[in-house]
């Protein structure tokens, strides 16, 4: 039997929404955890690119991750084809 089908996942906005506050939240915690206890003298690149990656990647994490646990796949049925019969 011949299925043709869409398979698309459907998740929450408001759980996003929240997934990308608490990101924002966190991640800049973190950025002034490292801006504040972290010595790095004399270079401090790699702890500005940990504290742009904590601004930037947590609440896109956060968003994303909240989004995908609260979403469910669902599949729509384009055609079916009965199988086939010989005489």
């Amino acid at each position: 039997m011949l299925v043709v089908g869409n398979r698309s996942r459907r998740g929450s906005a408001a759980a996003a929404v929240l997934g990308t506050l608490g990101g924002i939240w966190l991640g800049t915690a973190m950025a002034v955890h490292l801006a504040f206890n972290v010595r790095c003298q004399p270079e401090c690149g790699v702890v500005e690119l940990g504290m742009w990656g904590a601004i930037v990647g947590v609440p896109l994490a956060g968003g994303y991750g909240a989004w995908r646990a609260s979403s469910r796949v669902t599949e729509e049925i384009i055609y079916r084809r009965p199988p086939f019969v010989r005489p």
